[in-house]
């Protein structure tokens, strides 16, 4: 199993911008402290991550997915035991598609797997050496 190192460098906060858009991201740049990097990231339905205006990053849906799926399964991820909503994170996580990573129907919400999804790419994305964080192109489950 890989751990990544430890890092006290950096403080990052990445968030789906998404949904909260442009209005959101500029709040919490307005009252992040300074030394914590923002990082809004708009998820595509596209096979490559990729750097937008204004420090957003276009990062696939699928990356951000498969990615947590592969963390889990490898036990590279693990929730620790009586963790708060892990029953709401392990219920999204069944309601995904396989194939195109969307909730199964437009009820079920993604809010939980998304956020740890995003907390995973960047923890990869930032640290040197880390094994590849990627793109799936296959039916997920």
């Amino acid at each position: 199993m890989y751990e990544l190192p430890q890092r006290d460098d950096v403080t990052e906060v990445v968030i789906d911008a998404g949904g909260p858009g442009p209005p959101m991201v500029d709040r919490l740049r307005r009252s992040l402290p300074k030394g914590i990097r923002l990082t809004p990231v708009m998820l595509t339905g596209g096979r490559s991550s990729g750097s937008l205006a204004n420090g957003y990053r276009s990062i696939p849906r699928r990356e951000v997915i498969t990615g947590l799926i592969q963390l889990i399964g490898t036990g590279a991820l693990v929730a620790p035991a009586g963790l708060d909503d892990w029953h709401r994170f392990a219920h999204e996580m069944a309601e995904l598609s396989g194939q195109s990573t969307h909730p199964a129907t437009s009820r079920t919400h993604d809010d939980l797997v998304i956020a740890a999804g995003l907390a995973a790419w960047a923890a990869f994305h930032h640290t040197p050496g880390a094994p590849a964080f990627g793109y799936v192109d296959k039916p997920i489950l």
